[in-house]
C-alpha cells in the first residue's frame, strides 16, 4: 500500500512534468518522471533527496509564476485566478515535503 502513500508525490512529479513538458520539451519532462524510479530504492537519502528535488521545484513554480503575473500586468490582464492557481501548487509541493516526514513512509525507506 505503500503506492497510495506515495501517490501525492507522483502526482506532483506528473505535474511537473507536464510544465516541463510545455517549457523545455518531452526529453526532459521524461528525465522527470525517470526520477520516479529511485523510490524503489529502500534508503533513508531517497527521502532527503526528494525533498530537495521538490524544493528546487517549488522554486521553479515560483519563477513561472511571477513571469507570467509580470507578462499579466504588462498586457493589462486579470491575474488573481492564475496566483491562486499557482499559489496552490505551490502549497501542495510544500506539503509533499511534510508528506515525506510521516513515520511509515520513513519506515518504508529504511528497511532492507
Amino acid at each position: 500500500m505503500i503506492v497510495l502513500r506515495l501517490l501525492p508525490l507522483i502526482f506532483t512529479q506528473l505535474l511537473f512534468a507536464a510544465h516541463i513538458m510545455r517549457s523545455f520539451g518531452v526529453i526532459w519532462a521524461l528525465v522527470v518522471l525517470m526520477l520516479l524510479i529511485t523510490l524503489v530504492i529502500h534508503r533513508e537519502w531517497i527521502i532527503r533527496l526528494w525533498q530537495i528535488i521538490i524544493a528546487f521545484e517549488i522554486i521553479e513554480w515560483i519563477r513561472t509564476t511571477l513571469i507570467i503575473v509580470q507578462l499579466r500586468l504588462a498586457v493589462e490582464m486579470p491575474y488573481l485566478r492564475l496566483l491562486i492557481i499557482m499559489g496552490a501548487v505551490i502549497l501542495f509541493n510544500l506539503f509533499i515535503i511534510y508528506w515525506l516526514q510521516r513515520k511509515r513512509i520513513r519506515n518504508f525507506f529504511s528497511q532492507d
